[in-house]
């Protein structure tokens, strides 16, 4: 990565988030669409999965926390 120019790192970066952006717009789309469907009981454990994130809970690429620095991280 050191080796591929600052503004370009970034393009790249904001392409991915983009990209992102467009998977979670289509995803909540039909989210909708099957929420509106379930009975209270079924939306309720819906509601409890969604609000762990799409990783279940794990953070992203790097674990738990922001770019993997939850707990015990050192700078």
């Amino acid at each position: 990565a050191k080796d591929v120019p600052a503004p370009e790192r970034l393009a790249k970066r904001t392409e991915a988030a983009k990209q992102h952006i467009a998977a979670m717009e289509t995803m909540t789309a039909a989210v909708k669409d099957l929420y509106a469907a379930l009975t209270p009981e079924q939306k309720k454990t819906a509601d409890d999965l969604l609000a762990r994130g799409p990783m279940g809970g794990h953070g992203g690429m790097g674990g738990p926390g922001f770019m993997g620095r939850g707990p015990g991280f050192r700078s």
